[in-house]
């Protein structure tokens, strides 16, 4: 098959991204998939502990005939801007750029444009896909529960898998579900959402927790704009209203997006919204990443030699290929 370079300008501003597009052989037009990592400033390969999981899917996926788009996130590799600039915004406006490019390339059939979204990636795939028309959308780890309650989930299960007791953690995951819950409601931003949250909290916590404390903890999270648009994120408001063919996977061992929960609030949304083209499978032994894994604790991830699960690799490739026939 064939690489080729390429850019493109963001929807949101005017910095350029630069990727790969994978061509299968012969002049098309072909389907296509746009990649979408996780949080974090990620590489067009989303290069982990020296894996490199979207080489290997752009590999797979162009030899069964599909094209696929992916790309330095701005600050990353050979792409603009910086990755102080990344918010669920900009990478919103750096992935409608990608669809955009797809979408205007005659060797691609935009009527078989679909998006491959990761985790974070999993979060804006379905906004994408509303606003765009796409075909088909495959979630690796995508969350389908309301943010805070799926990062609450997340600390409980990480700390229980480090050792730690129910009672250890139910004290500290309470008050986060305060704070939590504060900011959801709260239609304030910066320092304002900062000085209101810190009221609230000084006022249910003094006698518990020191000032300092309880302060540091509200600055770290109201100045991590992707944690705060994690947090804030309701995924069931726009899996109702998606009516494209999807197919979600979790891995048995994800502690970070765990996969009972999720997949069964996808399932659940897809549902209320009248889509019935929906698959998921929960992975048995797979981890976040979707490594064969022995415990699923990040600490894994660069112990592990292998980069994707074969099945992951074959349930993928087959689904999208049966999809745009």
């Amino acid at each position: 098959y064939v690489m080729k370079k390429v850019s493109y300008k963001s929807t949101s501003d005017d910095v350029v991204l630069a990727g790969t597009l994978s061509l299968p052989k012969g002049d098309g037009p072909f389907p296509a998939v746009l990649l979408l990592s996780g949080s974090g400033p990620q590489d067009r390969d989303s290069n982990i502990f020296g894996h490199k999981p979207f080489l290997l899917l752009a590999h797979e996926l162009t030899q069964s005939g599909i094209a696929v788009l992916r790309f330095d996130e701005r600050g990353v590799g050979e792409s603009g801007g910086r990755t102080s600039e990344m918010t669920m915004v900009t990478q919103r406006g750096d992935a409608q750029a990608g669809i955009n490019y797809l979408l205007s390339n005659h060797q691609i059939n935009n009527t078989k444009v679909g998006l491959l979204g990761h985790s974070l990636g999993g979060i804006l795939a379905p906004k994408l896909a509303i606003e765009n028309d796409i075909d088909f959308l495959v979630l690796l780890a995508a969350p389908g529960v309301n943010g805070d309650v799926m990062m609450l989930k997340q600390r409980k299960d990480l700390l229980i898998l480090r050792g730690a007791t129910d009672k250890q953690i139910d004290g500290t995951n309470e008050m986060l579900a305060s704070l939590y819950s504060e900011l959801r409601k709260s239609s304030l931003e910066g320092e304002a959402l900062k000085s209101e949250l810190k009221k609230k909290l000084a006022i249910k916590y003094q006698t518990t927790i020191p000032e300092k404390e309880l302060n540091e903890m509200v600055n770290s999270i109201v100045n991590n704009l992707e944690l705060m648009a994690i947090l804030k994120s309701s995924p069931a408001n726009y899996f109702q209203k998606v009516s494209c063919p999807v197919l979600a996977l979790n891995g048995s061992k994800d502690f970070q997006v765990s996969a009972k929960e999720n997949l069964a609030a996808i399932d659940k949304a897809l549902s209320d919204g009248a889509n019935t083209e929906v698959e998921t499978h929960e992975l048995e032994g797979l981890n976040h990443i979707f490594q064969d894994s022995d415990t699923g604790d990040i600490l894994e991830y660069q112990l592990i030699e292998q980069t994707l699960s074969p099945v992951v690799l074959k349930l993928i490739s087959e689904w999208i290929s049966k999809i745009v026939k």
